[in-house]
């Protein structure tokens, strides 16, 4: 029994060896993928013509009261201690004083984002100036003051702006997105406003004109994405990384530390990975400059087989390189819907604005959309969901867009039973329409 145990024992060892030789032998990888179509192009800047050197500058002044919930209910519109706004813009002069000083460089390139340990703490402190920002615009319109309402708004609506449109990483594409979303809810607000004189109105016009598109800043987010990913692969095939390393970096969980180098290509093929990643974001770019009607819906597990049964996941080659599927997810059908709702918030924010300029001059609300063509208006901006014209509704004095459900329910604000939404913003994108007032 003994001696059987260890002939089976040896022929266990041979079978694993002569495996292992097999592997390695019938399981090459791939060449390395083509993947110019997703470098990226850099601007060199002297440092004194970068907005990012201002812009960095401003988080080292920055103030944020530790207790900040007095500026979320300033911002709802609850009362506040006129003390607690006063103070923190007083605070923050240096700050905003720093912000205007990056706008007027009219670019902004941040460091280059090569892999996971790359910090970015830049970004909450943007968040929280353009938030601050959007209180102080407030604080001007309900103090009458518009035409320092205007140039703060206008400020804010700039800050996003530069950062959506040159990205380095894909955090900083929907951090500028989001801080120009401020702007443009503040400017909303200052266009209903009906103390607001015809040339602050102008002025807003003409910036919202002069702000890009969401879709160019995107697209260069996924590439810069799909950079960081590529590196992350080479440094853990070249044994910067093990599997600990890669799995703390993304949540901080320590784990069995597996190096590359002694894994069998059956076990990890980095150009295989890289390649697939390289097919899956070449789709996503292909849809983004679409309407959300003709976007492809993307299943990441099924793209990058991970819908298969544990078993098979371990015995199929290239078992360690699908682990860089599972660690970085992109929440592509997300990532698109942002960017429509990001132009529709734009293109319904142009629309406002014009509506108020015609009713300031004309005494009423344009009858149709048409009405505000040329003077108002380039051309009326279509839906980014289903690529027709914005809707108006003259008689109930809105615009809206028939939002992610693509049905046009006549502007109806109606939230389906069992939505949540409590701010006025999610409660928007949960209705039947998407629905902006006008006055």
């Amino acid at each position: 029994m003994k001696k059987a145990l260890i002939s089976l024992v040896i022929v266990i060892i041979i079978a694993l060896g002569a495996l292992k030789i097999v592997m390695k032998l019938s399981w090459p990888d791939r060449p390395a993928p083509h993947d110019a179509d997703l470098a990226i192009e850099r601007i060199e800047l002297p440092p004194e013509d970068n907005a990012y050197t201002y812009f960095n500058a401003a988080t080292n002044t920055f103030y944020w009261p530790t207790n900040a919930t007095h500026i979320a209910d300033y911002l709802e519109g609850k009362t506040v201690a006129t003390r607690l706004i006063t103070d923190i813009l007083d605070r923050n002069t240096s700050t905003l004083a720093s912000i205007q000083e990056g706008i007027a460089r009219h670019k902004c390139v941040t460091p280059e984002v090569r892999g996971l340990e790359t910090p970015t703490p830049e970004i909450r402190p943007w968040l929280n100036i353009g938030k601050v920002l959007m209180v102080k615009t407030r604080y001007h319109r309900l103090a009458g003051q518009h035409v320092q309402a205007t140039e703060t708004c206008i400020l804010l609506l700039q800050f996003g702006d530069l950062l959506q449109q040159n990205p380095e990483s894909l955090i900083q594409y929907l951090t500028g997105i989001a801080i120009r979303g401020f702007g443009l809810t503040q400017a909303q607000e200052l266009a209903r406003d009906p103390h607001l004189p015809l040339a602050e109105l102008s002025r807003l016009s003409a910036t919202l004109a002069k702000l890009s598109p969401s879709a160019p800043g995107l697209t260069r987010a996924i590439k810069t994405e799909y950079q960081m990913v590529a590196n992350t692969i080479d440094q853990f095939h070249n044994g910067t990384y093990g599997t600990a390393e890669l799995t703390r970096l993304v949540d901080h969980k320590p784990s069995l530390s597996i190096k590359a180098k002694r894994l069998s290509p059956y076990l990890l093929q980095p150009n295989a990975t890289k390649e697939t990643f390289a097919n899956y974001y070449r789709e996503v770019i292909a849809n983004i400059p679409l309407p959300y009607s003709q976007m492809k819906s993307f299943d990441i597990e099924k793209a990058f087989g991970l819908n298969k049964s544990q078993a098979r996941q371990i015995l199929r080659p290239n078992t360690i390189g699908r682990l860089f599927y599972a660690l970085f997810p992109l929440g592509v059908n997300k990532l698109l819907q942002n960017r429509c709702r990001a132009d529709c918030d734009l293109a319904a924010t142009q629309i406002i604005v014009a509506c108020r300029q015609y009713q300031q001059e004309r005494h009423n609300l344009p009858d149709n959309l048409e009405a505000l063509v040329p003077a108002y208006l380039a051309a009326i901006p279509t839906d980014p969901f289903d690529g027709q014209p914005f809707r108006y509704n003259a008689a109930q004095k809105i615009i809206y867009s028939v939002g992610q459900d693509l049905q046009d329910s006549g502007g109806s604000t109606q939230v389906p039973e069992g939505a949540i939404a409590t701010q006025p913003s999610a409660r928007r994108w949960k209705a039947d329409d998407a629905v902006y007032e006008i006055e």
